[in-house]
């Protein structure tokens, strides 16, 4: 009786964290729909970090999210011979990185080119991504900063990071909340993603 009653009381709110709408300011689309082709997100982002613990004490995060597809024959760039899991292009279909607004260091393809598309600093990762009846509700979740990788036979969910679940998603960019994704207990809010390119 006592695990039902954890089971009643842990449910709604993580439903209602993982499909709440944010308030953004500027257009985020409408929430994630039940056939959704992850791929084309890829591209170049304003994500904005809105904390939600003392978050009148603290300033709004700006970053520059960039997203790319992974494929199959992806290899990795700092661990030799380590390669892709056959057919986890399903379930990570997009890689990437994050970086300071303004920062003209370096330029989109020389950061892809330095980004290990095996063990990412970001990493898109696809519940359900088989499912081609709509029945499940696609759970789109964008590991930033975890332990997480594409290297087959090797599968982390400990360590630090967050994971950011998407609310809602359109051609103009996505909005979800973001919470820890692993054992370390990390930050938590919403993220609003403004695509520029």
């Amino acid at each position: 009786m006592r695990y039902r009653l954890y089971l009643l009381v842990l449910i709604p709110p993580l439903c209602a964290r993982a499909q709440s709408a944010p308030q953004c300011r500027f257009d985020v689309g409408s929430p994630v729909p039940s056939v959704l082709n992850p791929r084309l997100l890829a591209g170049s982002y304003e994500i904005e970090w809105h904390p939600t613990k003392r978050a009148r004490l603290r300033p709004v995060r700006r970053e520059r999210l960039e997203l790319w597809r992974t494929s199959e024959s992806d290899s990795s760039t700092k661990h030799a011979g380590a390669k892709a899991a056959p057919g986890d292009n399903l379930d990570y279909p997009l890689y990437g990185t994050m970086r300071p607004i303004g920062a003209q260091d370096a330029t989109v393809d020389s950061l892809r080119r330095s980004t290990d598309p095996l063990f990412p600093p970001v990493l898109l990762f696809v519940g359900w991504p088989r499912d081609t009846t709509g029945r499940t509700w696609p759970s789109l979740a964008l590991l930033v900063g975890t332990v997480r990788s594409r290297q087959a036979g090797l599968i982390s969910a400990d360590g630090s990071g967050v994971g950011i679940t998407f609310a809602r998603v359109g051609l103009e960019g996505f909005a979800g909340t973001y919470g820890p994704w692993g054992l370390a207990q990390t930050d938590a809010g919403f993220v609003c993603a403004r695509k520029i390119s």
